[in-house]
């Protein structure tokens, strides 16, 4: 069997060595372990010699471990990496984990018989990662071209329909214009329903650009609550906003995350009979989070689990909507995941739900690249 090559990145040679030992006289997956002291080293390594693997250190005097780290990722593309620290500094491989390492090592000797299958795991996982990717990359294709082709056709019927009402095919009964309007209206509701799934789709494959700036999420939650008053009004609804007055800055799409929102405030309109609807900004430590809560029916325990999911109508929402898509929470989802956010839905039955995401307040390198 070939043997893997794991590229350390340590400045300890003692630890290269024990490492080595262990390694190569793993049975099964055998590794070969090479050496670069510096992160320049590596580097170097890279340009000149595939790896399997790399194992980086966190550890002193290493003191720039994470931010080093995040270029170490970018130098290494998708090679899967697994971090080294030494005990006590947990935490910091736990960030590692959450920009991108596989798996961490102790640097004590505790983790020595378990290295060789901590570093088969990790290499399993990314290539599972890799197929996964695949696997949303031709999915997306796949929808693009769908959209595409239907796109066209949609067009051109929307056309006639538009010049038959127009009267410029002659003149029409008040019978016939309404059955065209409402033909009309079915035709803007698949054209919506094509992007909305295109853009899931791209945003889930990590292939739509997303642009990265600073985000006043409090200001875009009032314009989107704005937009929507007079709806609100009609339905006597009341639209209240919970605003800090400073602001609450994060970091991601403008565009993107207004959309976001305005979803979620549709959903609340469409779900909602009476009462009150409320936007909510929150600045917590290191992120900002954003909420919708109203005073419907609740949603059901039975739905819950798949509130997001694409194309889901719960039992208090109508089968078919001239205005939404049926695909407003998925999307609002992909977005806020996209921009390495979360979201999350609370609901007691009788009483209300309240959907709310969050958006870090730092950028996070992200795979979907600048707009």
């Amino acid at each position: 069997m070939d043997q893997i090559t794991a590229l350390l990145v340590d400045p300890d040679p003692t630890y290269r060595d024990k490492l080595s030992k262990v390694l190569s006289a793993e049975d099964g997956l055998p590794f070969r372990v090479r050496w670069a002291e510096t992160f320049e080293t590596a580097l170097e390594f890279l340009k000149k010699s595939p790896a399997g693997i790399v194992l980086f250190s966190l550890t002193p005097p290493n003191l720039k471990g994470l931010e080093t780290f995040e270029k170490l990722r970018a130098a290494a593309g998708d090679l899967p990496i697994v971090v080294v620290v030494a005990p006590g500094l947990e935490t910091n491989a736990r960030e590692a984990l959450a920009r991108g390492a596989q798996d961490y090592l102790l640097k004590d000797g505790s983790d020595e018989k378990i290295a060789a299958r901590v570093l088969r795991c990790a290499i399993e996982r990314k290539q599972i990662e890799r197929e996964r990717s695949e696997i949303r990359r031709s999915r997306s294709e796949f929808s693009s071209v769908v959209a595409h082709e239907l796109r066209s056709p949609l067009t051109f019927i929307r056309e006639g329909v538009v010049q038959v009402l127009d009267g410029t095919q002659g003149p029409l009964a008040e019978e016939q214009k309404s059955f065209l309007n409402i033909s009309l209206q079915g035709i803007d509701r698949l054209s919506r329903v094509l992007t909305d799934l295109s853009t899931i789709t791209k945003l889930e494959a990590g292939t739509l650009p997303l642009e990265q700036g600073d985000v006043d999420l409090a200001a875009l939650a009032k314009q989107a609550s704005q937009g929507f008053q007079e709806r609100a009004r009609r339905k006597g609804i009341v639209l209240k906003e919970n605003l800090p007055d400073r602001g609450a800055h994060c970091c991601g799409s403008r565009m993107k995350t207004i959309q976001a929102v305005s979803n979620l405030i549709a959903h609340a309109l469409e779900t909602t009979s009476n009462g009150a609807i409320e936007i909510a900004v929150v600045n917590r430590e290191s992120s900002v989070e954003c909420s919708v809560s109203d005073t419907s029916n609740g949603i059901c325990k039975e739905d819950l689990s798949q509130i997001f999911a694409k194309f889901h109508r719960g039992a208090n929402r109508s089968v078919a909507s001239n205005s939404e898509s049926g695909l407003e929470l998925a999307l609002s989802k992909a977005i806020v995941e996209a921009q390495r956010g979360k979201i999350w839905v609370e609901s007691v039955r009788g009483k209300g739900t309240k959907f709310t995401f969050s958006l870090p307040k730092q950028a996070v390198t992200t795979g979907h690249g600048n707009a």
